[in-house]
């Protein structure tokens, strides 16, 4: 998904970030439950396998999701947006039998936690690394933290 549609064509435009993936499946997911539709959650699923397959456009050969907003500051709206991705999984993870991102989502917890973590619990931008810290990333952190505590259904 992309951060845009054209006008004329309707056609997706524009850069691809994580909290796209995150809000379709959101939705997706929250719609399922509202109408029963099971088809909704397979392609929720979809959705979030191709986002989360390690070597995707945003899960680079670490295993780690990455945003292409990293590397700027902490401070602008770009700093939150895998917190919607996390929350989307989480809430898809909850509706799914066996948690099929149980898994994903510990990863990115754990690899934040040793890696983007300083000694004032401050974390970075990148779960991979300890730059640019700010508000915005201790938020997405904290939503990541939350959603990687969650019991699977």
């Amino acid at each position: 998904m992309a951060d845009g549609v054209d006008g004329a064509s309707c056609a997706a435009v524009g850069q691809r970030y994580t909290y796209n993936q995150g809000v379709l499946v959101s939705g997706l997911t929250a719609l399922s439950k509202v109408t029963g539709d099971q088809n909704l959650l397979s392609t929720a699923r979809a959705v979030a396998g191709s986002t989360t397959r390690t070597g995707s456009y945003f899960t680079g050969s670490d295993g780690i999701v990455h945003d292409p907003g990293e590397g700027s500051s902490c401070t602008d709206d770009g700093s939150y947006f895998k917190a919607g991705l996390v929350r989307g999984l989480s809430e898809l993870d909850a509706a799914t039998p066996g948690a099929p991102y149980r898994d994903f989502l510990t990863r990115q917890a754990d690899s934040a936690c040793a890696r983007s973590r300083d000694d004032f619990d401050q974390y970075s931008r990148s779960w991979s690394s300890s730059a640019n810290k700010g508000p915005g990333c201790q938020a997405a952190a904290l939503v990541l933290m939350n959603a990687a505590d969650q019991p699977g259904p």
